[in-house]
């Protein structure tokens, strides 16, 4: 929540200083965020009725998401409201581990061998040809919570409650564990406006040893 807290914080001073008036809507804001925007609306960042209400209400030009459980209540606002905006299909697929590597195979890329299960007795390793080392992941939750790699059957055994347990619809990612030998990595983002590509951004990316899979620092360019 405190990578959220940072964003906020972040889009909010952006906002102000291009002078946009800022309504927050999601877990109680703290001071900082409180004092940034011009307005502020506690909620359950998954609540779609009342953020429809509140982004109709203020009469808004355009509403951003900034944690993954917010993005579909914001898709569908933006599309219910004819904001620019991702398609709830879109989004659904990207927040998706599962969905996004059944894209990567269609689209022809890259795409390590994965399974979707909900327990062990869903998985037979032999029979899907995967290959250890396997990372375990919750299908549905970001910044890399629950996920574990893993060496052998007890590992993996070990590790689906946990992966299970941070995805919010129970189910869990298997796939195959592309080792990375460095603790940097380079991250691109791309946005488009319709077929065009109006910014793309690569930076470098760092993790620390002790938590090789989550992102932890990016350097300010």
């Amino acid at each position: 929540m405190l990578t959220v807290r940072v964003t906020v914080q972040a889009l909010l001073k952006t906002a102000n200083a291009l002078g946009y008036h800022t309504v927050f809507c999601g877990d109680k804001p703290d001071d900082l965020i409180a004092g940034l925007a011009d307005e502020c609306h506690e909620i359950d960042w998954e609540d779609y009725s009342s953020l429809l209400k509140i982004t109709a209400d203020v009469e808004a030009d355009g509403i951003v998401g900034v944690c993954d459980k917010a993005m579909m209540p914001v898709s569908r606002v933006s599309t219910e409201l004819g904001l620019i905006g991702n398609s709830p299909e879109s989004i659904e697929i990207l927040l998706s581990k599962n969905k996004f590597r059944k894209l990567q195979k269609r689209a022809g890329v890259f795409c390590p061998g994965h399974v979707l299960v909900q327990n062990i007795e869903e998985l037979d390793i032999d029979a899907l040809s995967l290959r250890f080392p396997l990372i375990v992941k919750p299908e549905l939750c970001s910044s890399s919570f629950g996920q574990t790699v893993v060496n052998n059957m007890e590992e993996l055994k070990a590790a689906l409650p946990a992966a299970s347990s941070n995805s919010r619809n129970g189910r869990v990612c298997v796939e195959e564990f592309i080792e990375q030998k460095t603790l940097r990595a380079r991250e691109i983002d791309v946005f488009l406006m319709g077929d065009e590509i109006i910014w793309d951004g690569m930076r470098d990316c760092y993790r620390i040893e002790r938590a090789p899979l989550r992102p932890v620092y990016s350097p300010q360019t």
